[in-house]
């Protein structure tokens, strides 16, 4: 059963718990820093421990008092003890239980007994609404929208749970209007809408599935209206081709990168790489693409595919490409569960348009927006 005593005291409170100074329990490698000679320091919250949090002063430490609920939502997050996760904070709002973890957002409705777990990585924006909040989460087929019900007081409280461990200014919606680089506004395209799988009559080989492809995306540029809606089009006739061709006892996995450069300034292409693989990392770029000098100019847009070797009891046949530019690196792995990264220097900020995996595990497909970013200060995420 989910927080029973969670539940039961929801029809009792008029106003949210906040429990965001839990936020600071004590775990390794979440920040705090204790600088006693010897500090308390755990994985997880003990459900009778005293969590110490940061001061106003560096030189010193406070406690947080003990709450019952919060080492209840403890307990099952880590289901007693047994799931390495770490308990961060929780609202209780009039409709809502939510809690963050360090893995997921956990969203429990007052009619629900099943909690609904969001993992991090797959959220894409946030933004409140008059009477409730939207969550974006990325799908197999773009992003979909939940709505929470909640009142103007509780907007600023979930807020601040989010942002335990969400960087809002790296977040993206889904409005296209006046991007810088991009010579014509788009048209409020999706990313991932388009991931249809439909069946081909007739199948070409792998090099001849990247020169078609290739031959259609490099005359397209930003000065097209439906610029987005072509390039994500491509993507996935690419996956959809490449998965039917790679199919059976010859199944491989995936991934494609789309890099949209949305920034004033054209940017230096250092390195693109299969860090894991079973081929060459294809780079199909637009007509702002400068392939001698390796520069992305505004507007411009790559597309990188790769893809495995057949999986066996001798190689595992993951994909992992690798980007490195003058303004960001990144590495984006074939499925959610395994890591990715994405370094961004001061000056710029990078969102993710579109994450999208297969159930089954056998492709991936990622667009993400480079823009200038004023705040001037290095991101990692």
């Amino acid at each position: 059963l989910v927080i029973g005593a969670g539940l039961g005291i929801f029809g009792a409170l008029v106003k949210p718990v906040v429990g965001l100074g839990d936020a600071a329990v004590v775990v390794m490698n979440h920040g705090l820093e204790a600088t006693t000679a010897t500090s308390l320091k755990g994985n997880k919250r003990l459900r009778r421990a005293l969590p110490n949090a940061p001061s106003e002063s560096e030189t010193k430490t406070k406690l947080v008092c003990y709450d019952d609920m919060s080492a209840k939502i403890q307990q099952q997050v880590t289901k007693g003890e047994t799931v390495d996760d770490v308990y961060l904070g929780h609202i209780l709002t009039n409709h809502h239980l939510l809690i963050a973890s360090e893995k997921y957002l956990w969203i429990i409705e007052k009619e629900s007994v099943e909690p609904r777990c969001i993992n991090w990585g797959e959220i894409s924006y946030f933004e409140a609404g008059r009477s409730c909040m939207k969550i974006d989460v990325f799908s197999t087929q773009g992003t979909k929208s939940h709505m929470l019900r909640m009142r103007q007081n509780e907007f600023s409280s979930l807020r601040e749970l989010l942002t335990l461990k969400l960087d809002h200014s790296s977040l993206v919606g889904t409005s296209f209007t006046d991007l810088q680089g991009i010579k014509v506004n788009q048209s409020g395209h999706v990313f991932g809408s388009l991931n249809i799988p439909k069946e081909l009559e007739e199948f070409d080989d792998e090099e001849s599935i990247i020169q078609s492809c290739h031959d259609r995306i490099n005359i397209l540029g930003s000065f097209l209206p439906h610029y987005f809606h072509d390039l994500d089009k491509e993507a996935w006739l690419l996956i959809n081709s490449l998965t039917q061709l790679f199919s059976g006892w010859s199944s491989r996995r995936c991934v494609v990168v789309g890099l949209i450069n949305a920034t004033n300034e054209s940017i230096q292409i250092k390195s693109i790489n299969m860090v894991e693989g079973g081929s060459p990392c294809h780079v199909i770029p637009t007509i702002e693409y400068d392939p001698i000098n390796a520069v992305l100019h505004p507007g411009g847009i790559l597309l990188c595919v790769g893809w495995g070797a057949v999986p066996s009891s001798m190689q595992t046949g993951r994909v992992m490409i690798s980007i490195e530019t003058n303004s960001f690196a990144c590495s984006l792995a074939d499925s959610i569960s395994h890591t990715s990264s994405v370094e961004v220097l001061a000056g710029y900020k990078v969102g993710f348009l579109e994450k999208s995996f297969d159930e089954s595990g056998w492709w991936a497909k990622y667009w993400m927006l480079l823009q200038a970013d004023s705040s001037n200060e290095e991101i990692h995420f």
